[in-house]
């Protein structure tokens, strides 16, 4: 599965959910797709589209290319609520930013279907947090990859803005995608 580098001790699922926003209020889940592996070795996959029982939005539709008429005759979650809250009875979970937004996602369906889904005695692995430690996402980081090695002393003000600055000339340079104004920098961004 892992090779021998890596220990299983409880079983593990990889998780991804898609969705109709990023918006966790009025997020709705589309598809859930569950990539499961026991001590014994075995794998198991599972994806369900998902009727999110409103619109899907085109902005939603164009990160993960599900439309409305792909899920009007796939049924909703509360449908697979039950069973999936079993099959993933157990597991320590593992997703790509699924601590911030996929798990809240999960049981906020998981509420809405009233099926009991604990997340207490599991651990859940965030592999979003396993890159940003391991390639940080912080000034200085920002500073050495965009401008170099000589980061400006942090404790002085007008060194940091002055970085800042910087790091911004540094992305241009090496990502030409990115607009040349800030209205559509903000709008690029999508947050």
């Amino acid at each position: 599965m892992f090779g021998n580098n890596f220990n299983l001790i409880n079983p593990i699922a990889f998780v991804d959910v898609a969705s109709t926003s990023l918006e966790l209020t009025n997020a709705r889940i589309v598809r859930i797709s569950v990539l499961k592996f026991t001590a014994n070795g075995s794998k198991q996959y599972k994806s369900h589209l998902i009727n999110p029982e409103c619109d899907i939005p085109k902005d939603a539709t164009n990160i993960h290319l599900i439309k409305n008429e792909d899920v009007k005759d796939a049924k909703p979650f509360n449908a697979y609520a039950r069973s999936l809250s079993k099959y993933l009875s157990g597991c320590d979970l593992i997703g790509f930013g699924i601590k911030r937004y996929g798990l809240p996602l999960i049981r906020k369906e998981f509420r809405k279907s009233k099926i009991y889904f604990p997340v207490r005695n599991r651990i859940v692995v965030d592999l979003m947090q396993i890159y940003h430690q391991v390639e940080p996402r912080n000034f200085v980081a920002a500073f050495n990859r965009f401008v170099g090695p000589d980061s400006p002393d942090q404790s002085n003000p007008k060194e940091r803005v002055e970085g800042m600055r910087e790091i911004l000339k540094g992305q241009l340079r090496d990502f030409p995608e990115i607009p040349r104004n800030t209205n559509e920098i903000s709008k690029w961004i999508k947050y």
